[in-house]
């Protein structure tokens, strides 16, 4: 822990946390812990040093002023701004899809009213079924793959499928593109709102060691090795 923060250029402690900002932090953190949670075997001293790694994030905290709720506040706006547009889009799909009205038979008014009424009726069903049917294909189609992908090579975590779909992240293939900041974003949400909700020690550890086969995956597809880890001093 002491070499990573020197090579964050870390060497007056507490006063140097002010220059460490959130993307900085999470590099930090992803080093000092769940890199080391591979190495450490024994329950006890992966509880040391969780219990190290949250008191050094409150002293860089109190120093910073960024609080917990930071990081989630932006990603919560962009997730409405996201539901207004499809909103909106919906709106405008559905105006534009009514369906006509058939013109009266002024021959004998009634028989025609009827008859349009019946039609009318008959083209909004179909229409409704269609546009079901569109609908459950798209559904498969924006994330179906990536949830089968991450289920086969036991990694899927629902916090984790989520938040890769905000992301823009919707099938294996684009996994590739994740850059290492965003990579390391993705996974300190993913752990902070799933300790938040894991009070057993265990739960964190099993959830701590999917993240770890995640990365794994990742580093992977898209050949980013840990030799490659550049520190942002």
């Amino acid at each position: 822990l002491y070499e990573i923060l020197s090579s964050y250029n870390i060497r007056d402690a507490p006063k140097d946390f002010k220059k460490i900002n959130q993307p900085k932090w999470d590099e930090i953190w992803r080093k000092g812990k769940v890199e080391r949670f591979k190495e450490l075997k024994d329950q006890q001293s992966r509880n040391r040093l969780d219990k190290k790694m949250k008191k050094l994030e409150k002293v860089w905290r109190s120093e910073t002023g960024i609080k917990m709720t930071s990081i989630k506040t932006n990603e919560r706006e962009h997730h409405k701004n996201t539901k207004t547009k499809k909103k909106k889009q919906n709106t405008s799909a559905n105006y534009k899809r009514q369906p006509k009205t058939k013109k009266k038979d002024k021959t004998d008014p009634k028989k025609s009213t009827k008859t349009a009424k019946k039609s009318s009726h008959k083209n909004t069903q179909t229409k409704k079924k269609k546009n079901h049917a569109k609908h459950g294909k798209k559904k498969k189609k924006n994330g179906y793959e990536l949830k089968v992908w991450l289920q086969k090579h036991g990694c899927y975590e629902d916090t984790l499928y989520k938040e890769l779909l905000r992301k823009g992240i919707k099938t294996p293939k684009s996994i590739k593109n994740i850059s290492e900041t965003q990579f390391d974003t993705i996974v300190r949400k993913v752990r902070v709102d799933r300790f938040a909700q894991l009070k057993d020690q265990t739960a964190r550890n099993r959830c701590d060691k999917l993240l770890v086969t995640f990365e794994k995956k990742w580093r992977k597809a898209s050949g980013n090795k840990k030799t490659n880890l550049k520190s942002y001093a």
